[in-house]
């Protein structure tokens, strides 16, 4: 199974959906998008206002900082 990342035009539905208060299993469904997607996007933000202009700004910031955390410490470095 392969992952795809929404895109600013796919937060768009979310955010209006979620404002005119339709359940996370709805919205899915009317999005064709798995529940645990359109979760994992509401929690980013409060679900209450989610605002999908507010969730792409902060995209990058994120991006850079997910992935596994390095173990090299500037001491080890300098060791090796």
């Amino acid at each position: 199974m392969s992952y795809h990342h929404l895109t600013p035009f796919g937060k768009g539905p979310i955010e209006a959906l979620s404002k005119e208060n339709y359940s996370i299993t709805e919205i899915s469904k009317h999005l064709h998008r798995d529940k645990s997607t359109i979760n994992r996007e509401l929690k980013r933000l409060d679900k209450e206002s989610y605002q999908s202009g507010k969730a792409q700004i902060h995209h990058p910031s994120r991006r850079q900082r997910m992935g596994r955390k390095s173990l090299a410490t500037t001491s080890l470095l300098e060791t090796i």
